[in-house]
């Protein structure tokens, strides 16, 4: 067991009255135990009461014994796994649910324990995952670093031909030979860049395509996420423009990443850039996500998000411009705050590159 992070978590759920916690999240399980395990559909699960006793309820089959530091009770495909979870719940008192458990386990779990206040939306975790302690940063950073090289090497390949599932293939493979695990790029050229969540097909790139690849990859558990825009052999007049806003608006997000600082305002100081330009409606999503275990972890870099920038955080910040019809441009960096602004784990050129 990861013993301080354990400590930290029985400490909150003190404070908040919680008397036991039901953890399932790979990440989160990951995060306080130091195993990593893919449950798929079978039931896995961390009970965790405040005074830091803590029973990993496991099917055989994850071959998960008494080393991890929590006492271990399996069963395997052919028991009621929830048998002896719901008998290690408390028949009262406040229970809180990890958000994402799947429904089947959950709704088994309320049915045998009715009496237990359940909290299906606790963010304890959440809280403590938001703030990296010198290992995660330093497994982030190095990511980082695997993800500039790989995406380098990638503007350096495409060529004539090439279709954007080629490149997707490609990045496969250097990130292998990086190191990294579970590598991979979302590759767009030319209209499918207006899309920012078009999946690399059989498109072939054309001159005057904007190619935006979106790549990331985990080293030790832990995420990169960055985003480039190119050009392949000559840039649209519009796009161009657009690239220049861009490029602008990422600055500005960057510049406005500061401890004690809500993170809307790094929102605020992308957005407003490219409003104040004319294109405030083509910029359709956030301006960033949090990162770490996960690709994707709150909080959000968005309008709506009130929640205070602490030395220690990393998040996205990636502003786009998306023309239908056209293409689209979004330049993403990850941003770790610091004790007096904030970090770019990404050192990939910004400058506007047309790829001849």
């Amino acid at each position: 067991m990861e013993q301080q992070r354990l400590e930290k978590l029985c400490g909150l759920m003190r404070e908040r009255g919680i008397d036991q916690m039901v953890i399932t999240s790979p990440a989160n399980l990951y995060y306080l135990t130091g195993k990593f395990t893919q449950p798929m559909e079978r039931l896995l699960a961390l009970v965790v009461d405040r005074d830091g006793n803590a029973v990993y309820y496991a099917n055989k089959i994850f071959l998960i014994d008494q080393s991890i530091g929590a006492e271990v009770v399996t069963f395997s495909d052919t028991d009621d796994g929830m048998a002896p979870l719901a008998k290690g719940v408390r028949e009262t008192g406040t229970v809180a649910i990890d958000k994402n458990w799947t429904a089947r386990f959950l709704l088994q779990l309320i049915e045998r324990r009715p009496r237990v206040r359940y909290l299906h939306d606790c963010t304890i975790l959440e809280e403590l995952r938001m703030v990296k302690d010198l290992r995660e940063i330093e497994a982030l950073r190095q990511a980082s670093r695997i993800s500039d090289k790989v995406l380098a090497a990638l503007h350096d390949r495409i060529t004539d031909g090439m279709a954007e599932r080629d490149v997707y293939r490609i990045s496969q493979d250097l990130y292998t030979r990086e190191g990294g695990t579970n590598g991979g790029a979302m590759v767009q050229f030319g209209k499918n860049s207006a899309d920012p969540h078009s999946m690399s097909g059989p498109t072939v790139v054309q001159p005057g395509d904007s190619i935006v690849i979106d790549t990331g990859v985990n080293y030790r558990r832990y995420r990169s996420d960055m985003t480039r825009t190119v050009f392949f052999r000559g840039v649209p007049p519009e796009l161009e423009k657009a690239y220049g806003i861009v490029l602008a608006a990422n600055r500005a997000g960057v510049a406005a990443v500061r401890p004690g600082a809500p993170l809307h305002t790094v929102d605020d100081a992308a957005r407003g850039l490219i409003t104040e330009a004319g294109y405030g409606p083509r910029f359709i999503h956030r301006t960033g996500h949090s990162i770490g275990l996960d690709m994707h972890e709150p909080p959000d870099v968005s309008a709506g998000t009130p929640v205070v920038m602490q030395p220690g955080m990393v998040f996205s910040v990636e502003p786009g411009i998306y023309l239908p019809g056209l293409g689209g441009v979004r330049i993403e960096d990850l941003v770790l705050v610091t004790e007096d602004g904030c970090e770019v784990l990404n050192r990939l050129d910004r400058a506007l590159r047309v790829l001849d």
